[in-house]
């Protein structure tokens, strides 16, 4: 004979699973913060932001497409002062996120300043806008953005500031929610 037995969860152990689950999207993470230079790699994802990363003028970071960005704080951006290159595929698009991947102001921004140098193409960046205008503030700036989506921001997606030559700056084909 078969026999039924009825397990009872209490809201404390759905509430521990929860907490495991979502620290298990992190386990492998990278964690980086201060000068940042060289590539982020999709193996090494997810690349957990933990403090304000700074790219050098002279200096270049290329993110390569698949990798997942995720921020823990507010307050942190990643301050472009040299060459930023996030060029995703359609099929492997970068993701700029929360560690929780939920509700706006999460994350603060990117943030090319005078003189540097952008492209993100085929990317999410969602989430974010914390410390910044908007996920990505351009102030005299040479960057290009296309094929990105921008969801649920706190702020603006593309915040724009002092340019003076309107070719600097290359926005198309990309969403805003």
């Amino acid at each position: 004979p078969r026999t039924t037995r009825n397990v009872r969860v209490g809201a404390a152990s759905i509430m521990y699973l929860w907490v495991l689950l979502a620290s298990a999207s992190n386990i492998n993470a990278v964690d980086v913060s201060g000068q940042q230079s060289g590539a982020w790699r999709r193996v090494d994802s997810p690349i957990r932001v933990v403090g304000t990363v700074e790219v050098a003028s002279g200096t270049t970071l290329t993110i390569e497409p698949g990798t997942v960005i995720r921020s823990d704080s507010y307050w942190n951006n990643i301050n472009v002062r040299g060459t930023l290159n996030a060029i995703g595929t359609a099929s492997q698009v970068i993701v700029f996120t929360s560690t929780t991947d939920n509700g706006g102001d999460q994350w603060g921004g990117i943030y090319f300043h005078p003189g540097s140098i952008g492209v993100i193409q085929q990317a999410e960046c969602r989430y974010g806008g914390g410390d910044a205008a908007g996920m990505i503030q351009i102030n005299q700036a040479r960057v290009t953005v296309q094929n990105v989506s921008f969801l649920n921001s706190g702020e603006d997606g593309i915040y724009i500031s002092n340019i003076i030559d309107p070719q600097m700056v290359s926005i198309r084909q990309c969403v805003f929610q």
